[in-house]
């Protein structure tokens, strides 16, 4: 069964289609990037993995994106680059930040969870 999506249009005017939720299995790919800097700290003994949060903040955000965006531009290849290398000349520099904070509205329910 094909997913229900939603288009949507971005600030330069590009149309983004999303899906219009994820699953459980897909909230927790992004919450396991999380768990997994958690359970990186190192016991006695071992080296140090060095893993900060903002690299998992830029992995669960990559994440998110990958999982919750079909397609930008008409495209579905390579949509999340597309959207990081976005270009003030071009007018489509804002669209990563929009985009993402339409995702987080998918990723809700990870971020309530208890």
């Amino acid at each position: 069964m094909e997913r229900e999506t939603r288009t949507i249009t971005a600030p330069s005017g590009k149309e983004v289609v999303m899906k219009t939720y994820l699953t459980p299995r897909e909230l927790r790919e992004i919450k396991k990037i999380y768990v997994n800097l958690v359970q990186s700290a190192p016991r006695p003994g071992e080296s140090v993995k060095l893993v900060g949060v903002g690299d998992a903040q830029e992995q669960a955000e990559n994440k998110l994106i990958e999982l919750s965006v079909t397609s930008y531009d008409g495209s579905a290849e390579d949509v999340l680059n597309r959207l990081l290398d976005g270009n003030p000349q071009e007018g489509n520099a804002e669209d990563y930040d929009f985009v993402l904070e339409k995702a987080n509205e998918l990723n809700a329910p990870l971020q309530t969870a208890k």
